[in-house]
């Protein structure tokens, strides 16, 4: 395909971005990005298959979404000449290569500066391009950032054999944090006409979004030594927890604020505004340094009253009260659910590897004026490479040469 084929919309339209790299944490913010209207460009590593690509294909398909892409051996002389001319054309160039490998390839920041200096660049790694220098070249995929930066500690409990996460939530923090930090700086790009390179640590994604737990943990003597208990509710509030139903499903209520604590005491036939249960408190413990007997009745309360009722009773009564419950969801669920429907969360669109139409998440956020869209399924192997090469002036004599020498490839 080529570029002017390309649909025009979105916020970004006019957007050029180009990035190298495999897995999730780089590859998600450009694609996010095409979402939003950019033009991407994907160099494929043509020496390796994009791990994405291995097994049933679902990370590739699902994360490799409206791109063009090339399979290309960079470091090789004709895949640097190739990436020349295309960091030339880009506004945005990201990788997510073990840090310092661009540089050992000659390819530093100055370099790319020299071929393009307005471009924005973003180097998404486990560890972070600078720091200790045991640190520096490894390599790190989420569950082992996980590892690193708490994130299984805090979601293993005592006993049990530490366990990563699903649906890798380092690799997707990384890319939200590097797709914002990339149009910030293109924002300031436009005002001042000042470059960046911005730096991604994978762990540092995380560690950022669980202040709230690891801040009493960092300064033990300002809040009196508390120990982190890795549960699903280590602060024991009452009505904080997943309960289980009379029909053996699962809600998870968090009746937290004012306003829920008194519609559960009305609910469940308990004193509001007494000593007990004082009005307006937005929280109460039934176990622990602050529990209380309020806290104990509202955790009680809700044990019985959903150990009574259906999860669908549960969910609906609730939330027609304002108390903050939802039903937990398979994700086979979601087609049906009337939520999902009313906001189309899902999509249809063409896989250009299976050769059939797949189901899977829209292009998010919602916007009113110039919203995003899913154009194309995820590419196979160097499929745009033709296009993408006689658009930046090679012949096709040249082209032949470069399939011949391997410096690009198509399967």
């Amino acid at each position: 395909m080529k570029k002017s084929d390309i649909p025009q919309f979105g916020m970004l339209q006019g957007l050029n971005v180009v990035f190298a790299g495999s897995s999730v944490a780089g590859p998600f913010a450009a694609t996010l990005m095409g979402e939003m209207g950019a033009s991407v460009v994907w160099i494929e590593n043509a020496r390796a298959n994009d791990v994405g690509r291995l097994g049933i294909g679902s990370l590739h398909e699902a994360e490799r979404r409206n791109l063009r892409t090339i399979a290309l051996d960079t470091p090789s002389e004709g895949g640097r000449e190739v990436f020349r001319r295309l960091i030339a054309e880009a506004d945005i160039f990201i990788e997510n290569a073990k840090s310092g490998q661009y540089d050992k390839w000659g390819l530093t920041d100055e370099w790319l500066w020299e071929v393009n200096p307005r471009l924005i660049i973003a180097h998404v790694s486990g560890y972070g391009a600078t720091g200790h220098p045991d640190y520096m070249g490894r390599g790190s995929y989420d569950p082992v950032s996980q590892a690193f930066n708490g994130l299984m500690f805090a979601n293993t409990r005592e006993g049990q054999k530490p366990t990563p996460a699903h649906i890798m939530p380092s690799d997707y923090l990384s890319a939200y944090l590097c797709c914002s930090a990339c149009l910030a700086a293109y924002i300031n790009l436009l005002k001042t006409g000042v470059p960046e390179s911005i730096d991604v640590a994978q762990y540092e994604a995380v560690v950022r979004c669980g202040s709230a737990e690891t801040l009493p943990q960092f300064n033990q003597e300002i809040y009196d030594h508390v120990k982190f208990n890795p549960q699903n509710n280590p602060r024991k509030s009452a009505a904080w927890d997943a309960y289980k139903c009379s029909d053996d499903e699962w809600v998870f209520v968090l009746g937290s604020g004012g306003g829920a604590i008194r519609q559960m005491c009305e609910l469940f036939g308990l004193e509001y505004g007494g000593d007990v249960i004082p009005k307006g408190t937005p929280a109460m413990y039934y176990d622990g340094p602050y529990a209380s007997e309020g806290g104990k009745l509202l955790e009680e309360g809700v044990r019985a009253y959903c150990a009574a009722h259906t999860a669908k009773e549960v969910d609906e009564e609730f939330n027609r009260r304002g108390i903050p419950a939802s039903r937990i969801q398979q994700w086979k669920d979601m087609p049906e659910n009337p939520q999902f429907q009313a906001r189309e969360s899902l999509t249809t669109w063409h896989s250009n590897i299976k050769d059939c139409d797949l189901v899977g998440p829209n292009a998010i956020p919602k916007v009113k004026n110039n919203p995003g869209r899913i154009w194309r399924g995820a590419p196979t192997v160097g499929m745009d490479n033709d296009d993408i090469l006689e658009e930046l002036g090679f012949t096709p004599e040249q082209i032949q040469q470069y399939y011949d020498a391997g410096v690009v490839v198509a399967k």
